[in-house]
């Protein structure tokens, strides 16, 4: 197996989508501190007693290596100037309102919606007019949001008077 750093990309402040290529739309990355590192896996197929549990991990845990046929740390990956792989969560506003609404083979849960639109504005630039066009396409309430943003906009203002 061999283990890939994941760098995550914001979603630009792109409301919608437009038609030129994921590097073109979305060259912003997330700072590591809103998003932690992960890997993503290449795995050998045809290994007996293999589960896959979650796409960041394996069960039994099989010993990985990087790019190069050295040791690697799932939890730490490797060295980023050599092996990377691009990783969109959301794209524009509009394409994370599609996947949700697609729904998830693994948990289309209310709770877990929640959590995925939670983590999705926690790693980019959240405005209001966003937060409205969420609530509207996936028809949930993010009013502490909302009471969030105004919040922010009350100190600005208070802050230059």
């Amino acid at each position: 197996m061999i283990h890939l750093n994941i760098i995550n990309h914001s979603d630009n402040d792109k409301l919608h989508y437009e038609n030129k290529t994921l590097h073109e739309r979305f060259p912003a990355i997330v700072p590591i501190k809103k998003c932690p590192i992960l890997v993503k896996s290449i795995l050998r197929g045809n290994i007996s007693n293999l589960k896959i549990t979650w796409m960041h991990s394996i069960n039994p845990r099989i010993p990985g290596c990087n790019g190069f046929g050295g040791p690697s740390d799932l939890n730490h990956g490797n060295d980023f100037k050599y092996n990377v792989i691009d990783h969109y969560y959301s794209k524009s506003t509009e394409e994370f309102i599609q996947k949700i609404v697609r729904g998830d083979v693994w948990r289309g849960t209310f709770d877990y919606i929640m959590h995925r639109t939670e983590k999705y504005l926690n790693q980019n630039h959240i405005t209001l007019e966003k937060i409205e066009y969420l609530e509207k396409g996936i028809g949930i309430n993010l009013s502490k949001y909302k009471i969030l943003i105004m919040n922010s906009l009350r100190q600005s203002k208070n802050i230059r008077n």
